[in-house]
């Protein structure tokens, strides 16, 4: 009907002596439309897409380079290729290594590959006969595969011809010659730069490592070189952090910004060698980010203490025999331990219920843990476990233990919290008046 369309070509095969074309149909705006809109006898125009091939190429050609810095790096680990896939978007090559690749040499195969684009070295091809390119010393052929007579051969430095000229130079050693097919580019300036993303496994014996070029390389060496400023400002705040006393809510902002930061990095695509180099560095931070979160809760149950124990011996020496006591430890097991044991310790024949309230502003709710102890002289009258569920009632908390020592625990909202804590407290003041123990 006259309507024009455009064929994505997807894959190109032969059979039975025809060139098979896959494609998808697409109308200009890259819209399906029905198949039945061609038929037999239309007249069709191929074109190649330079745009894309202009990407493709020297994607092929680092493959090709990268295939001669493994064997460069690893001289003794009998490199063989065992596949490759070449996209717009990067490239993809496989083979044989017993292990996995130390980060040194990860770094010095990207080293080499840069080097030789840097180095602006020249690509040439040429289609020669079989028997004579299977003669150049330092040609690489993957194992098992089928050649054709004659057969292409793309050289990343010296001209084929001179190739085939001196087959035998050991000078032909330091080169990437390959028997290949497909699309590159004249001179490896073009690819720009390399950058290798990950090295990983993807069968026993067999390694993978994907690599980009070009504006993706540059792009990926400007988001390395802004993580590292990145972490360096953090690793900063650390170090200012060590030096003053941060309060709980600054800990706590800088602790999300480490892990924020590490989310983000394990995100993008950057050199792996920087990735993991940064990795190890997040890692420190977030310990002595931790250490530092420790250290402060050490330093703020020492002051609760020193207050609670204050109290209590005002109050042990009035004559009172029991105390309902807030303090604030937060929710962490082991500062809530030591305000019991301190507070046995200066009063033993105290019985005493403590409220801990953890505040968390990213949150809505705030958690309570309510703890009690009761001397054994007292377990007739009063019991722990009795004193935790008559506290925690109102607000829905459980709690648990025994009549000496038990502790529970209920979540509030956060919004009105002050008004709830009075309740809580009022009641567990109550229960004691209700047994009579003063």
């Amino acid at each position: 009907d006259g309507t024009e369309v455009s064929l994505d070509v997807l894959d190109v095969q032969t059979y039975g002596g025809y060139i098979l074309h896959t494609c998808s149909l697409l109308d200009s705006n890259d819209n399906l439309i029905p198949l039945s809109s061609l038929k037999n006898g239309l007249q069709v125009k191929a074109a190649v897409d330079y745009k894309r091939r202009g990407k493709v190429a020297p994607n092929h050609t680092m493959t090709h380079v990268l295939n001669y810095a493994l064997r460069k790096t690893l001289p003794d680990s009998n490199i063989d290729q065992k596949g490759s896939q070449v996209s717009d978007e990067k490239l993809r090559f496989d083979f044989s290594l017993g292990r996995g690749m130390q980060l040194q040499e990860v770094q010095a195969v990207e080293d080499i590959v840069n080097k030789i684009i840097k180095s602006e070295l020249p690509v040439s091809s040429k289609a020669v006969p079989l028997k004579d390119a299977l003669g150049i010393n330092g040609l690489r052929a993957v194992f098992g595969e089928v050649y054709p007579d004659p057969v292409r051969v793309v050289s990343v430095g010296p001209e084929v011809d001179a190739l085939i000229t001196e087959p035998g130079s050991d000078e032909w050693t330091s080169y990437s010659v390959e028997f290949c097919g497909g699309t590159h580019i004249s001179n490896t300036r073009e690819a720009g730069a390399f950058v290798i993303l990950e090295e990983t496994a993807v069968a026993k014996g067999i390694r993978r490592i994907s690599a980009v070029t070009g504006e993706d390389a540059l792009r990926a060496m400007q988001q390395a070189s802004s993580l590292e400023r990145e972490a360096a400002g953090i690793e900063d705040a650390v170090k200012t952090m060590k030096a003053k006393e941060g309060s709980d809510g600054e800990l706590a902002a800088l602790d999300e910004n480490v892990l924020a930061f590490r989310q983000k990095l394990e995100t993008l695509s950057v050199s792996q060698v920087t990735k993991n180099r940064i990795r190890g560095q997040v890692e420190a931070l977030q310990k002595e980010v931790s250490v530092l979160k420790n250290q402060a809760i050490v330093k703020k149950v020492d002051r609760v203490v020193k207050v609670a124990r204050e109290e209590v011996r005002s109050l042990y020496a009035a004559g009172k025999r029991t105390a309902v006591l807030q303090v604030n430890v937060g929710s962490d097991a082991k500062a809530i331990k030591r305000v019991l044991e301190d507070i046995k310790k200066e009063a033993p024949e105290l019985s005493f219920l403590i409220v801990s309230e953890e505040l968390d502003a990213s949150l809505s709710t705030n958690k309570l843990t309510v703890s009690a102890v009761v001397p054994e002289a007292f377990q007739n009258s009063i019991k722990a476990n009795d004193w935790i569920n008559v506290a925690l009632k109102a607000v829905g908390g459980k709690g648990g233990g025994k009549a000496g020592l038990a502790q529970g625990s209920a979540v509030i909202p956060a919004e009105g919290s002050e008004g709830v804590m009075k309740g809580i407290l009022g009641d567990a003041e109550k229960y004691v008046l209700q047994v009579h123990v003063h």
